[in-house]
């Protein structure tokens, strides 16, 4: 599901930008990444505005790689 999205584009392997429908008041909110997987990543919000996010999964020497599970972002703050 894709609540409070308008779009998912994917800028190239491990890496996405979100735009958020109703966009939060400022780029300070808090952005949550989460993925379910077996391979071991971080994922990481490397930039936020109040209308988009841009995240990325990478391996220990920072190679942009897909995530082979599930993703997931929250994000918290005021509209």
């Amino acid at each position: 599901a894709s609540y409070n999205l308008t779009s998912i584009t994917d800028t190239g392997a491990g890496d996405w930008t979100l735009t958020i429908a109703t966009d939060f008041s400022t780029a300070n909110w808090v952005c949550l990444p989460a993925f379910e997987g077996s391979n071991q990543l971080h994922v990481s919000c490397v930039s936020k505005a109040a209308g988009t996010v841009r995240v990325v999964t990478q391996t220990n020497g920072a190679v942009l790689t897909d995530p082979d599970g599930d993703m997931s972002v929250a994000g918290f703050g005021d509209q």
